[in-house]
């Protein structure tokens, strides 16, 4: 069964999908790359090549029919991917579905600390763009996928962590024995709050 792990951004997934496939051997797979590798052939920020999709369902459509292919793949092939993906979730059939929050000031102080190049480095630029780029985001995917889409949506969730006040190996060890409960008894394992 696969892990799709999304939330906030500068919620830290991305380094807590790290953690995990490091610890437990799944192969890691990001459509966050994907998008940064699109716009960056494009010539433009990753916030404007979000807002492109939202003109251009064509653009997104290629991420999330290349994230639902791997999986189905994958799966077929009997390997369990991680998925570091905003809707992976939504996409990737046999999934656990993990939501990592994070106040929103702590987020753009984390992601202050190492910006991307054509990213904002001050902290009020980040949480700014940080705020502005999920907007674009949950509206685009629930324009194109319907409000099931809804990724603010905890209800989507098999697991909602909070990681402000809790470390990348905490919050993958919350992941992972939530994961393995979930595997178990999955009925009675649907929903769990870490907040």
């Amino acid at each position: 069964m696969h892990i799709t792990i999304t939330g906030r951004l500068g919620s830290g997934k991305s380094t807590v999908a790290k953690i995990l496939v490091e610890k437990h051997g799944y192969t890691y797979y990001s459509t966050g790359n994907i998008m940064r590798e699109l716009a960056q052939e494009a010539g433009i920020s990753i916030l404007e090549y979000n807002q492109r999709c939202v003109s251009d369902p064509t653009e997104d459509r290629k991420i999330d029919d290349r994230t639902r292919e791997v999986a189905i793949r994958m799966q077929e092939q009997g390997e369990n991917l991680i998925f570091d993906s905003r809707m992976a979730w939504f996409f990737a059939p046999d999934t656990f579905k993990v939501y990592v929050t994070v106040d929103p000031c702590v987020a753009a102080r984390r992601v202050g600390i190492d910006p991307r190049p054509g990213e904002p480095c001050s902290e009020c630029e980040i949480y700014e763009e940080l705020e502005q780029r999920s907007k674009v985001e949950q509206q685009r995917f629930i324009q194109f996928y319907g409000a099931g889409a809804d990724y603010y949506d905890w209800n989507n969730f098999n697991l909602i962590v909070d990681s402000t006040n809790r470390t990348p190996d905490e919050i993958a060890e919350i992941i992972w024995t939530s994961y393995e409960a979930y595997k178990a008894d999955p009925a009675g394992n649907q929903h769990k709050e870490y907040l």
